[in-house]
């Protein structure tokens, strides 16, 4: 399982200088952009990343990417592909982890409890995702919950045992600075690192921080029954798994606040209409709808399909000019790969390529 997330912000400078030591006697040689980094920097940066949280572990890249003077798109993905990690367990007990034909599926399993969280079930989730994360053979990541009544309802506020996103009421606010970062935040941050499409099959009720880990999904797909909410408001507090910074981003500003505010329920169908869901299916084909869309995507080209989701998040925080540069950059990159000379042979031969994602 990933090592404890518990690197301050004030150890980040000591983390890019570490890294920096590590890569530095290699960047004077590896200006070539066509220059393979040398794996055993990568190694021993690997190293250094075990020992932080995924913050650190975008920080140190960025300083990789500086050290080596490349660009950050293909710097990312090759940094993203290094196997210096170690394994993930799979002994899990509040998530079911498979996976089979280069899709990766975390089932929530807690289905008595409609799929709330708990620090366990926040765990295992952070784990398998780091797995899917850093897999080479994993080219799509489905989430979905167990049973038919829940995707997920946040953090399990009356089953007792600890929780996976409220903060100790028995600690100083000192102690719980970093409470939702150092718990369930850790989801979104290492999805904001994920390249390969992360995609939602919402089975039921996704309510406040269920409703926030759906729509951290680059898509959603939603079964006649499920029914969406922002329903922080009820309890007195604020969306704090990112929903704030993702709703907006799907449905717009007004109809984010309208949900946030109000915490009123929503139905599959108004999801749709919305543009929060990209498809609403009967109950009992969801899995295998979801499943087949993902193996389309899993037979694609992979290394196109990562640098395009890249693209697409980072050209929304970028002006016209850096979007266009980045651009460039990834398609240099897909350019070099085995899959972008079997696309044209195949339509040449008018045939159905075979893609092999390199």
């Amino acid at each position: 399982m990933p090592a404890a997330t518990n690197t301050d912000e004030g150890e980040l400078p000591l983390l890019i200088v570490a890294a920096k030591l590590l890569l530095d006697p290699f960047a004077d040689n590896s200006r070539d952009r066509n220059a393979t980094p040398p794996r055993l920097a990568l190694q021993g940066c690997g190293k250094i990343l075990r020992q932080a949280n995924c913050y650190a572990y975008h920080t140190c890249i960025i300083a990789y990417s500086d050290a080596f003077g490349l660009p950050w798109v293909p710097t990312m993905f090759y940094c993203s592909t290094v196997q210096s990690f170690p394994e993930v367990p799979m002994n899990f007990e509040q998530i079911i982890y498979d996976k089979q034909d280069g899709i990766a599926t975390i089932t929530l399993n807690r289905p008595e409890r409609m799929n709330a969280f708990t620090a366990k079930m926040i765990d295992e989730w952070y784990a398998a995702l780091w797995d899917a994360h850093t897999d080479p053979d994993v080219r799509v990541v489905i989430v979905t919950g167990a049973g038919s009544r829940g995707f997920c309802t946040g953090a399990d506020v009356g089953g007792g045992g600890p929780l996976g996103g409220l903060q100790n009421r028995q600690r100083t606010a000192v102690e719980n600075r970093n409470f939702l970062r150092d718990g369930v935040q850790r989801i979104p941050r290492l999805v904001s690192l994920m390249e390969k499409p992360y995609i939602a099959a919402i089975n039921g009720a996704a309510v406040g921080a269920g409703m926030d880990m759906a729509s951290m999904c680059d898509i959603r797909f939603a079964a006649e029954s499920a029914r969406f909410g922002m329903t922080y408001v009820r309890m007195g507090i604020i969306p704090g798994d990112g929903g704030a910074y993702y709703l907006p981003r799907i449905i717009g500003t007004a109809r984010a606040l309208d949900l946030i505010w109000t915490g009123r329920l929503i139905d599959a169908r108004e999801a749709l209409a919305m543009g929060y869901v990209s498809a609403v299916v009967p109950d009992d084909v969801l899995i295998n709808f979801t499943r087949e869309y993902a193996l389309k995507l899993a037979k694609g080209p992979a290394v196109a399909i990562q640098l395009a989701k890249r693209l697409v998040y980072r050209s929304a925080h970028a002006d016209a000019d850096a979007a266009l540069d980045l651009a460039q950059q990834a398609m240099y990159i897909a350019q070099g790969t085995e899959d972008a000379v079997e696309g044209p042979r195949a339509f040449a031969e008018k045939r159905e390529p075979d893609f092999k994602g390199r």
